[in-house]
């Protein structure tokens, strides 16, 4: 819109639904302004805020005071890139609206409620109606250029991610079957050099044994260490099966996963590789409508704002389409005079239309507004027949 106006956008202000903080964060690293307001179910004392100057009575609202604040708590303040403006009756302590957002330089809190109100109410519901049907697609006949498939693109990228996901996963299983693997070899070469030892001197106590034997001499002690030696042996063998058992079921379980694995890999490769990235799709032109389409915002800005200051009650919630047809397309003469400009517009068929064009030329006359050559302009109704 800014390229549209060629010059800056000082402000933008819009409901509740933009009052997050990650709308200023946006806001903060495009260095822009923006105003809104926090949702009214989020309740916050006064004492959760470090007011940073005096009170101020709010522009064109002298029951009310308005006041810049931030975080007490030194945390959520550290992370904070918005503003606050606390707003309360006068007379009260505690807020009853919250403003939020970042103000530009020079904007007192006083200003912050009355720029908010300059808004569109519902401004989301507006515009929506306001482009109701505007699909810019639908266009026919438009020039185009051949630009790669967006949409192809990200599925390639979302498929290439799955297929770099499973890879890892695959990576992962390979080592963990290779230090399975490592293990069983350390176990059996570690059961294998115990083995020898306790067999090596086994044999060297059955060869004590037999001299002792010989010699008469006492053999209680060497059968009792030779009967503790075929013990050890016998339960190093059994948790050497245990323990290999083990490992070869991890090693079967690991085995598994990653054969699944690799069909999984397999079916994810055929999947992105079958994703045309290759062909080129139009891209319709569509500068034309953007632009129109800005013009008609701007447009219903400019009809929202003549509503509100200068039509009837009744004529405040006019579709610009439906103030088309009332009043801005409505049949009349123009008499121009030396000092002014008079507009009589013809008379409505229906009393309601007509009581409304009164007061509305009424309002508009009290503006006393001129032409850009400094005429007056006034407006009037000629009498129902």
């Amino acid at each position: 819109m800014s390229e549209t106006l060629q010059r800056p956008i000082q402000c933008n202000i819009f409901d509740s639904e933009g009052s997050g903080q990650a709308i200023g964060e946006r806001y903060a690293a495009a260095d822009a302004n923006y105003l809104t307001v926090l949702p009214r179910q989020y309740r916050y004392r006064l004492d959760e805020f470090v007011i940073e100057d005096e009170w101020q009575p709010v522009i064109d609202d002298p029951k009310r005071e308005a006041v810049y604040a931030q975080w007490a708590d030194a945390k959520k303040a550290s992370k904070e890139c918005r503003q606050f403006v606390l707003l309360r009756p006068i007379g009260e302590d505690e807020p009853t609206r919250i403003y939020t957002g970042r103000l530009p330089e020079g904007v007192s809190a006083s200003m912050a409620p009355w720029l908010h109100r300059q808004r569109w109410a519902d401004n989301e519901q507006v515009i929506r109606t306001l482009v109701k049907g505007a699909n810019l697609n639908q266009n026919y006949g438009y020039s185009y250029d051949l630009v790669p498939h967006r949409t192809r693109k990200r599925e390639w990228e979302e498929a290439q991610a799955r297929v770099e996901a499973t890879q890892k996963k695959q990576e992962q299983h390979q080592e963990a079957l290779h230090n399975l693997r490592q293990q069983r070899q350390q176990l059996q070469r570690t059961d294998d050099e115990r083995r020898a030892n306790i067999e090596q001197e086994i044999v060297q106590r059955r060869l004590q044994l037999r001299q002792r034997q010989r010699q008469a001499k006492p053999t209680k002690q060497v059968e009792k260490r030779l009967l503790r030696l075929r013990s050890d042996l016998a339960q190093l063998t059994t948790r050497f099966e245990r323990r290999l058992r083990r490992l070869s079921q991890q090693i079967v379980e690991r085995r598994t996963q990653l054969h699944g694995l690799q069909q999984e890999l397999h079916r994810r490769i055929a999947s992105r590789d079958a994703i045309d990235t290759e062909t080129l799709c139009r891209e319709r032109r569509l500068e034309k409508d953007q632009t129109m389409l800005n013009w008609q915002v701007l447009l219903a800005n400019c009809h929202d704002w003549a509503s509100r200051h200068f039509f009837a009650p009744a004529w405040h919630k006019l579709s610009l389409e439906r103030a088309t047809q009332l009043i801005y397309r409505k049949s009349g003469r123009v008499t121009h005079h030396p000092d002014r400009i008079e507009v009589v517009f013809d008379a409505y068929r229906y009393s309601e239309h007509q009581r409304g064009m009164e007061e509305s030329c009424r309002r508009f006359n009290g503006a006393n507004l001129h032409w850009r050559d400094g005429r007056l302009l006034r407006f009037s109704i000629q009498p129902p027949p």
